[in-house]
């Protein structure tokens, strides 16, 4: 008879889960033993609308106060929807892969701690 190793979780959350020999990132399996280690990103979103918006709202404010202000509220409240994703980025020998991205920051640090401390773990 064949001892199983027990396994370990480190981080357990609606749609992931980091033990000693698997992460489950949003609905795919990766081996820990695969991972080599593991990184955050930051994207931030593109600002063009936003500038453009505004820039025809300077323009319009000319010609009219409430047309001008239109814009450049639109500009204003798109600015301010948009929020930066952050990702987790794994890396193995044979590549890198953004494995999850989540707006919330403190999610994915959590998620990347866990996954450290699984590489750790393993040894």
């Amino acid at each position: 008879m064949v001892a199983q190793a027990q396994e370990t979780v480190f981080f357990q959350s609606k749609n992931v889960l980091i033990t000693n020999t698997r992460m489950n990132l949003g609905g795919t399996t990766y081996a820990t033993a695969n991972v080599t280690s593991v990184s955050t990103l930051e994207s931030k979103p593109g600002r063009k609308f936003e500038i453009i918006s505004a820039l025809i709202g300077l323009l319009v404010l000319a010609e009219t106060f409430f047309g001008g202000i239109f814009f450049i509220a639109l500009a204003v409240l798109v600015f301010m929807m948009k929020k930066s994703k952050f990702i987790v980025r794994l890396s193995t020998s044979a590549n890198e892969k953004d494995a999850l991205w989540s707006l919330d920051k403190n999610f994915i640090y959590s998620v990347v701690e866990a996954i450290n401390e699984a590489i750790i773990f393993r040894g």
